[in-house]
């Protein structure tokens, strides 16, 4: 509860609700990357090469994400804050399976003695998908795909916890060169 107060107080001061290292286009948002970098964390969208075989079978979208020195980000199973989540476009050519998180480690907030499960260094994140015919159509015939999702997190670090931000990535699927 203490913690809850704390946050509440700095969290005024913290900064922005929407991260970035460029100000918003004028014309609209800004697409995805593959790589996102945000003032508390890096995420990388690997890129897939598709086989003519796999294209109907599952395939994983994997992400690796790894935090800023000092910051931690609430784990996806964390309690009381905004844990991290992927959650890919609802218009991607692709369905999701449920999304693999790895372990979290438990932490205590020094201000409060507070523990909480963060990621504290680099994870891995993956996403098992499957095509759906759209997909495969566009890979059979040489084309690319992009797959997009929307991160969301909070972050702190040994004095501040920060506003929960959001922020976009994109994996791209690349049909396998002929043989």
């Amino acid at each position: 509860m203490i913690r809850r107060v704390v946050v509440a107080a700095l969290v005024a001061m913290a900064a922005p609700a929407t991260v970035g290292a460029q100000p918003a286009p004028l014309f609209g948002p800004e697409p995805p990357s593959s790589q996102v970098e945000t003032m508390h964390l890096t995420a990388v969208a690997e890129p897939v090469v598709v086989r003519a075989d796999q294209a109907g079978s599952r395939i994983t979208l994997t992400l690796r994400v790894v935090p800023r020195d000092t910051m931690r980000v609430y784990a996806h199973d964390a309690e009381g804050y905004v844990p991290f989540t992927v959650t890919l476009d609802p218009e991607a050519d692709v369905v999701a399976s449920r999304t693999v998180y790895p372990a979290a480690a438990s932490h205590v907030f020094p201000p409060t003695g507070e523990t909480s499960k963060v990621y504290g260094g680099p994870v891995v994140v993956r996403q098992p998908v499957t095509l759906r015919p759209a997909a495969r159509r566009a890979l059979a015939s040489g084309t690319s795909v992009a797959v997009a999702a929307t991160l969301r997190y909070q972050a702190c670090d040994d004095t501040l916890c920060y506003r929960p931000a959001t922020a976009r990535v994109q994996w791209l699927l690349e049909p396998a060169p002929d043989r």
